[in-house]
């Protein structure tokens, strides 16, 4: 990998992709039938690994469908983790989101929700509900 300065430019994200420091990898991955009964789809975690951020963490999801070829946003969820209890920044907390889905109706996408739920970084096992939809900032 190549040598880079971050402080040098206006976008150090940028600069660390361009050096070859960050490269994205498949963290995990499952099968199943996610948008329709029946069909035969992956679903993947993909880590960028951009650990750039003194102390939080902060994952984001997209539903996303590859067909012949093309690359197609179902959903965008936006942020379903942030974590800055590393940071030990006062009133720092833990956020996560849970997805749900609807029934499955063959030929029909589920319905899919959302529910956030935040616990403080002393008390991680409490967690309380927040909000449903995306992730408030």
């Amino acid at each position: 990998m190549t040598q880079f300065d971050a402080s040098s430019g206006t976008d150090p994200l940028k600069a660390a992709r361009d050096a070859g420091q960050i490269v994205p990898s498949i963290a995990d991955m499952a099968t199943g039938s996610f948008t329709a009964a029946g069909r035969q789809e992956i679903a993947y975690v993909i880590s960028v690994s951009e650990l750039i951020n003194q102390g939080i963490i902060v994952e984001m999801a997209t539903l996303l469908e590859f067909q012949n070829g093309l690359l197609r946003i179902i959903q965008d969820f936006g942020t379903v983790v942030e974590d800055s209890c590393a940071s030990e920044i006062p009133g720092s907390s833990s956020k996560a989101s849970v997805l749900y889905t609807s029934e499955v109706v063959p030929g029909n996408m589920p319905r899919l929700r959302m529910d956030n739920y935040v616990a403080s970084c002393r008390k991680a096992k409490r967690w309380r509900f927040l909000s449903t939809g995306k992730m408030p900032e």
